[in-house]
């Protein structure tokens, strides 16, 4: 019964969603290993979403249900496929008792959708009760501006930003995405920079010395 259900086309799409949330697990615990945060540069291509529940759009609604903006999006995605494809594959399991036959591939993706957006819901919900209180004892954008980092990949320029890593003065760790202040100049993985200024989602570096 097991093999039928992972092998059956019509789960296609719910052991995509879970073998993409797998991947995308992979990928950001391999970019920390390099000093590269993958949910901090997904969240920098991310507008900012605020809204109401009020609002009476579909997209806002959807923005507002899964708390765009106010949740990593990378924890957005991770929780979101994952209870889908689960989900799907649980609904598709109880059928397959109940009927020895499997449903098709969108009928047990309505349900899927519906559970996996419920659940979703709730786990963000506290997920964001968490990022509200660290945020509430973080330190401002403005309090890492003078401080020393040092880039940790890419190459940064006037138009282009890298990640850096800064101490704050508390002695922790942030991951920020710099340009360089100089048109002309360009700082590589490895140079040790200085914070001079803060431009929303980025901040701008001069070089402080290459080793």
């Amino acid at each position: 019964m097991l093999i039928q259900l992972l092998l059956s086309p019509n789960n296609f799409c719910f052991l995509v969603a879970i073998y993409f949330a797998v991947a995308l697990c992979a990928l950001e615990c391999l970019s920390a290993l390099f000093g590269f945060l993958l949910s901090s540069a997904i969240d920098l291509c991310t507008p900012t979403i605020d809204k109401d529940f009020g609002s009476f759009t579909h997209m806002d609604f959807l923005a507002n249900l899964l708390f765009f903006g106010k949740v990593p999006f990378l924890i957005v995605l991770l929780i979101t496929t994952t209870l889908y494809g689960l989900s799907g594959l649980l609904i598709q399991y109880f059928y397959l008792l109940e009927f020895t036959t499997l449903l098709a591939g969108w009928q047990a993706s309505i349900p899927a959708i519906m559970i996996a957006m419920m659940l979703s819901h709730i786990l963000l919900k506290y997920i964001h009760q968490f990022v509200a209180i660290s945020e509430n004892h973080s330190i401002s954008h403005e309090e890492l501006v003078g401080m020393s980092g040092t880039l940790v990949i890419g190459h940064a320029t006037h138009a282009l930003s890298a990640q850096a890593k800064v101490k704050d003065r508390h002695g922790k760790t942030h991951y920020v995405m710099v340009r360089t202040e100089d048109d002309m100049l360009q700082l590589d993985a490895g140079d040790h920079l200085i914070i001079t200024a803060h431009q929303q989602k980025f901040y701008t570096a001069n070089i402080q010395h290459r080793d």
